[in-house]
């Protein structure tokens, strides 16, 4: 196999042809009569952005066969090896790329504008074949808009930054102790000053549609609720060993929401009722992690109490008989639930039901006791993945890069960088770039291709500024 083209993430396979193809003013995007319609938002994405680097205007049509200079897009593809997200462009008199699907479509069209970008006149490409697909389905990031507000000029630019690295989820982190950033029409008094509001959501949805980026919201609970039992005190555990906690905004008390309590159970199902149905993908998050300090749940009489008269042996039994059931109300949406891993660090007898989505971060992250049990798992293990300025939590570049092994078990969807902004709540935005551009690009090219890349990482992090900062 010849020299792969110096793009992130590197392509699978690339076998090159003699010469390069240079574009000219006349080329066309030619899309397959067979497929205009499904292919028609992702040409015309397409079509903008080579517009942008070369200033020819591209226009679009729909005709059988390209001419020579074209650039023709189809579904018209029998490799299944390629799956969902895989993709074949080929570039010699013409340029050809087809896939199984218009996500296909998409990620072979990053590819081909990252190769025209890396060209100082943006009209020349290498003649060649690039046959490629992900590792991993599920590639992405967390952004902690609990603790910080994110702008929404930032938000659209990191799924930007986000698509030319071919990465698909945003995990939006939206409540935490200090804030709730949806905007309530049921609680106005819930939320933040600075809060997304409905058109908000629906406008970020629509970008990412664009983008081919699922965005997985979060509202964490029943612990890192402070905001919430501010709002309403007689939500939160009455108990000080459930209120009052070691982390930041669990001083004071109202940590953790009762959720023995039906009140409250059904008070949060109210809150939820706002606010699922204004994400439209598959995917709802309710955080169920950090509800006490090791052995304080043993220490509260409700709790106690509760799990006797429930003939439960063990107080963790409580919480997972919360997150079944908040399960059942999640999927009566049509929603997968998700939830970060906590249950399983203490003696249970009830178990989450297997089919909530684990995101495994404590305990160094390890998937291993949720995959051999049968969950599907999101790996971001906080020694590794985490960004933390705020407590000095960043991830090391060379690891990363070098010496990382991804779990490849078939129940592993994939990995993501997860941006906590503890201590730095007030930082702007643009702060974090520092800490997340390199790791996000090193991320990208591990969970795509997997194996150890051959060139050096002062290369590599020369060429991810380059296609992140483009």
């Amino acid at each position: 196999m010849d020299k792969i083209p110096v793009i992130i993430p590197s392509p699978r396979e690339w076998n090159k042809f003699s010469g390069d193809l240079i574009l000219s003013k006349t080329c066309q995007i030619v899309v397959d009569c067979s497929c205009a319609e499904q292919l028609a938002g992702t040409a015309q994405v397409l079509q903008e952005a080579i517009r942008a680097e070369t200033g020819y205007p591209m226009p679009i049509i729909h005709i059988p066969e390209p001419a020579n200079g074209d650039i023709f897009l189809t579904l018209n593809c029998s490799d299944k090896e390629l799956g969902e997200q895989g993709y074949i462009l080929e570039i010699d008199d013409y340029i050809k790329l087809r896939a199984n699907t218009v996500i296909g479509i998409f990620y072979g069209g990053q590819t081909f504008l990252q190769m025209l970008h890396k060209i100082p006149t943006h009209v020349r490409v290498p003649r060649g074949k690039v046959r490629d697909y992900p590792i991993f389905p599920q590639r992405g990031i967390m952004l902690d808009a609990g603790r910080k507000y994110w702008g929404m000029d930032y938000l659209y630019k990191i799924m930007r930054q986000m698509t030319r690295l071919k990465l698909n989820t945003l995990h939006l982190h939206l409540s935490d102790w200090n804030a709730f950033r949806l905007q309530s029409d049921l609680h106005p008094g819930l939320s933040a000053s600075q809060a997304y509001s409905k058109s908000d959501i629906a406008s970020l949805h629509a970008y990412a549609r664009q983008c081919h980026i699922t965005i997985v919201p979060e509202i964490d609970l029943p612990a890192h609720a402070t905001v919430i039992s501010r709002y309403d005190p007689s939500l939160a555990f009455s108990c000080e060993v459930m209120s009052k906690v070691c982390w930041p905004g669990g001083e004071s008390g109202g940590f953790t929401l009762d959720y023995t309590s039906p009140k409250v159970r059904c008070w949060i199902k109210e809150l939820l009722d706002e606010f699922i149905p204004l994400f439209d993908g598959p995917y709802f998050h309710i955080g169920s992690d950090e509800i006490a300090e090791p052995d304080r749940p043993e220490q509260c009489p409700g709790l106690v109490d509760y799990a006797k008269a429930r003939g439960y042996p063990y107080i963790t039994d409580v919480l997972v008989e919360w997150i079944n059931e908040m399960n059942a109300f999640v999927k009566s949406y049509g929603k997968q639930m998700q939830i970060w891993n906590w249950w399983e660090r203490k003696p249970h007898s009830l178990t989450p039901d297997r089919d909530i989505l684990i995101n495994a971060w404590v305990g160094a992250g390890d998937p291993s006791l949720f995959l051999e049990q049968g969950y599907h798992v999101i790996n971001s293990p906080e020694d590794t993945h985490y960004i933390t300025p705020g407590i000095n939590l960043l991830p090391d570049n060379e690891y990363l890069y070098e010496r990382w092994s991804p779990n490849t078990h078939p129940n592993m969807l994939g990995y993501k960088l997860c941006v906590w902004a503890d201590g730095y709540e007030d930082e702007p935005d643009e702060y974090f770039e520092t800490y997340l551009h390199q790791p996000l690009a090193i991320l990208a090219e591990r969970t795509w291709n997997l194996y150890v890349p051959s060139r050096p990482l002062e290369t590599f992090l020369a060429l991810a500024n380059k296609v992140i900062l483009s």
